[in-house]
């Protein structure tokens, strides 16, 4: 490599490295219409029924130079009330939408005295979740028909991430979404928390206002929620499923779990999932 392109190189290299570091990781932000987090087994079975349940925000982009916004929202768990609807929920879409695992074992070599080497196991091996649930916390009275899912919404982002040359924390990106997401964003509730605690380490959000979980099976159909828009309709069967795949969303409410498929570009009418702990979930998709 000549000296000039290897100093052009090692330019874009350390100017790179500097953006990244100098952007902050942006947590949930006062008048984001969503938190947005994660489901897994392995998140379920750390709970405990006389605890408070507490998730933290998934982040669209980690970086390196400090954050903004609050990464914890608790839940009171009366009860156990909710952790009984989560598992439940969790139940009935890996019913469709099997689990699926990455296993994690750590090695260190070993030089034997004839100088030959092997990997020794260090502790037990974990497992990964692979296919979380995506899940997003709304306001229960989020309106899907008028508004799109997946959209923050927040047409102050910029005041509150105190930048002015970056895109919004959106899930999914594009200037359809960011022109919908700011335009009108003040037709739609900031999501109903409240901020607890400080220092800013230890703070958290807790509802101020009943909420709802709508949770995503499958990460594929992030960008056609987001767009409410069938790019190019699956028919490829489910091995646990004879219908056809197509974008779908799961919605926990407080009186039940509720399911809704994307038709083209609406989503189809609310039909409550009813459940008998002796058999299958119901309705007849099962």
């Amino acid at each position: 490599m000549n000296r000039s392109r290897f100093t052009l190189t090692a330019i874009a290299f350390l100017y790179f490295f500097a953006a990244s570091t100098q952007a902050s990781t942006v947590y949930f932000l006062p008048g984001d219409a969503y938190f947005r987090t994660y489901l897994t087994e392995d998140f379920l079975d750390r709970q405990s029924v006389e605890e408070p349940i507490t998730f933290q925000y998934a982040p669209t982009t980690p970086y390196f130079c400090g954050y903004v916004g609050t990464s914890r929202l608790k839940f009171a768990n009366q009860k156990g009330e909710l952790l009984q609807q989560l598992r439940l929920a969790y139940h009935v879409i890996r019913s469709l939408y099997p689990k699926e695992a990455i296993l994690h074992q750590k090695y260190k070599p070993i030089k034997h005295e004839d100088g030959s080497f092997e990997l020794q196991k260090i502790g037990e091996p974990s497992i990964t979740e692979s296919n979380r649930l995506h899940v997003f916390i709304y306001n229960l009275n989020f309106d899907l028909t008028n508004h799109q899912l997946l959209h923050l919404y927040n047409e102050n982002w910029k005041t509150e991430c105190h930048v002015d040359d970056r895109d919004p924390h959106e899930i999914v990106v594009g200037n359809d979404i960011r022109d919908e997401s700011l335009e009108r964003g003040k037709e739609v509730h900031p999501l109903q928390v409240q901020k607890i605690g400080s220092p800013k380490e230890q703070a958290h959000l807790v509802p101020a206002g009943e909420l709802m979980f709508v949770i995503v099976p499958d990460k594929k159909w992030l960008e056609h929620i987001a767009r409410r828009k069938v790019v190019e309709p699956k028919v490829e069967l489910n091995k646990n499923s004879k219908r056809p795949q197509k974008p779908e969303i799961y919605i926990l409410k407080p009186d039940g779990l509720y399911f809704r498929s994307l038709e083209g570009d609406r989503w189809s009418d609310e039909e409550k999932i009813t459940y008998d702990l002796l058999s299958k979930p119901k309705p007849g998709f099962f």
